[in-house]
């Protein structure tokens, strides 16, 4: 990403549009029959696709208050197991499928974290809002929560006088223009 950021702004004028997505509670709140449907499509064989089933379905889980202090067992519904081999690589299949689609814009996703990037050559116009607009309907579609209070954005550019952008708008909310992350 960052090497996409520091060739594209290269002595051009050129500046780095860099949106941040985080996820409220991206393991938590996986929908398991829309990721079984997105492992269908992966053309597994079918007694692994059941065996996940099975690792999703039926789980329990309790809080520990104090010693010897249990909340009653309750069940899990959604999400996937944190700190197992099988979470990350389930978590991941699941945004597997965000693209953007442009030639101008790069899109990395790593666990529970999406980062878009724009080169908005000289004298152009952005269209970051356009990308932002495609996480929030991918998101949406696949029931998970941007948390966007903690979404932000960031511009890097090698030129002195940066061009002003027009906001970025998530659900209403305006992006906060961070300086570093």
């Amino acid at each position: 990403m960052v090497h996409n950021g520091a060739k594209g702004t290269d002595g051009n004028g050129a500046t780095a549009r860099v949106t941040l997505f985080d996820y409220r509670n991206a393991f938590d709140l996986i929908d398991h029959s829309i990721l079984v449907n997105k492992l269908c499509r992966l053309n597994l064989p079918n007694y692994i696709i059941n065996w996940i089933i099975d690792f999703l379905s039926d789980r329990f889980q309790r809080v520990k208050l104090s010693e010897g202090c249990f909340s009653e067992w309750g069940p899990v519904p959604s999400g996937v197991p944190q700190g197992t081999k099988l979470g990350p690589w389930l978590s991941f299949n699941l945004i597997n499928d965000l693209e953007i689609n442009n030639l101008n814009a790069q899109i990395w996703k790593y666990a529970n974290d999406t980062t878009t990037s724009e080169i908005v050559t000289k004298d152009s116009q952005s269209i970051s809002q356009s990308i932002v607009n495609r996480v929030v309907q991918w998101s949406l579609e696949n029931r998970v929560q941007l948390k966007s209070e903690k979404c932000k954005e960031l511009h890097n550019s090698f030129i002195k006088n940066a061009p002003e952008f027009d906001p970025i708008y998530i659900n209403g909310k305006e992006l906060e223009i961070a300086q570093n992350v």
